[in-house]
């Protein structure tokens, strides 16, 4: 809703962060090489700053921070 972009505030704290997941059929033809360049291609737009640019052009840089939060829990 971009009409609500300016009106909306993030919690600090959020009461609950969501991952999003991506999955692939195993029934489906190529579903591994498919995986791979799903996530090769990932990589090289985290690493290039384009992941973090979509966060911020559409208003959502905090969720980067809240993600690597949670990956520093997890180790």
């Amino acid at each position: 809703m971009p009409d609500y972009k300016d009106d909306l505030v993030f919690m600090d704290p959020p009461l609950e962060v969501k991952n999003l997941y991506l999955a692939f059929s195993r029934n489906a033809t190529n579903y591994d090489v498919k995986l791979r360049a799903f996530n090769r291609g990932l990589e090289i737009i985290k690493a290039d700053g384009t992941l973090q640019q979509i966060y911020e052009k559409h208003g959502f840089q905090e969720i980067l921070r809240y993600q690597e939060q949670a990956e520093n829990i997890k180790q």
